[in-house]
């Protein structure tokens, strides 16, 4: 998968999901890179 698709990705489940933790859970990773990953699109 493409790293911005994947970013994009995450933004949206961020978006739904209300928080980080959550989308973490969800995408089964740590917290620090969800939030990583929902900063740097932001950033785009």
């Amino acid at each position: 998968m493409h790293l911005v698709k994947a970013r994009e990705q995450l933004v949206c489940a961020g978006h739904e999901l209300g928080s980080t933790s959550a989308t973490a859970r969800t995408w089964r990773t740590v917290h620090p890179v969800a939030r990583r990953g929902m900063v740097r699109y932001q950033a785009e």
